[in-house]
Parts: C-alpha cells; structure tokens; sequence
C-alpha cells in the first residue's frame, strides 16, 4: 500500500491503537458493530470508496479502508 510508505509513523501509531482497542473489545465480550461503505462520484462514475466499521458499545471506530473501484465496462 502507497500510504504504508508515505507515513510510515502514522501507520504504526493506527496499528498499535487498533490492537489496544481490539484487546478491549474482547474483554467487553458481546459487542455490537456496524459497517457503511459510502461511494464518492465527483457528478461522474464512482473512483473510490470508503469502508468503516464502528463499534456501538463503546463508540469508535475499529477500521477503516479506502480503495479504488475498477470498472468492469
């Protein structure tokens, strides 16, 4: 991934944060999460999405994704 070589401390940072915040998820047991993708499209055809899934019981986000649609046309 081009963004895993541009902001390397960013990445690390978000990976050490997202495996505390999963530990701590565990320890809660039952958990309720929620996933959206929402498409962009500048009036045109849609170039990316972005993916999120959220945790209701505790409030935050666990992940996210952003990737580029291919067209099959």
């Amino acid at each position: 991934m081009l963004q895993n070589k541009l902001f390397p401390a960013i990445h690390l940072f978000w990976k050490q944060y997202q495996a505390n915040l999963l530990s701590q998820l565990k320890d809660l047991g039952a958990i309720t999460i929620a996933g959206d993708g929402r498409h962009y499209s500048m009036g045109h055809c849609t170039k990316y999405c972005a993916y999120t899934v959220f945790c209701c019981t505790l409030p935050c986000i666990i992940h996210f994704a952003l990737v580029q649609v291919y067209s099959t046309i």
